[in-house]
């Protein structure tokens, strides 16, 4: 996989969650990672999304009992480098995932 240039990555924290956003452009295609660690399972995902032209398309899910961030608990009020990693990893897992099924 050749390297994507990130557009935009956002962390933040609220509506007992952290959600952590990241666009990334990967040779002619722009992803959207969308990762929301709730305190609940269910209520938490990992998605990646390709822009299509018009809107923001699911290319790719993934259960978030499957993702390093599962981990960190939305109580927090600042994430450690290593929370901040497990989300950042996951996003680059989701990518090239997304890529691999969109070709």
């Amino acid at each position: 996989m050749m390297k994507a240039k990130t557009i935009q990555a956002d962390f933040s924290n609220h509506s007992q969650s952290w959600f952590y956003t990241k666009i990334s452009i990967l040779g002619s295609k722009k992803y959207r990672i969308r990762i929301r660690r709730n305190a609940y399972d269910f209520q938490s995902y990992a998605v990646a999304e390709l822009w299509n032209g018009q809107e923001w398309k699911e290319v790719i899910s993934r259960p978030i009992e499957k993702m390093l961030c599962s981990k960190v608990s939305y109580t927090k009020e600042t994430l450690t480098l290593d929370e901040t990693g497990f989300f950042e990893f996951d996003a680059e897992e989701l990518l090239a995932l997304a890529d691999t099924v969109s070709q």
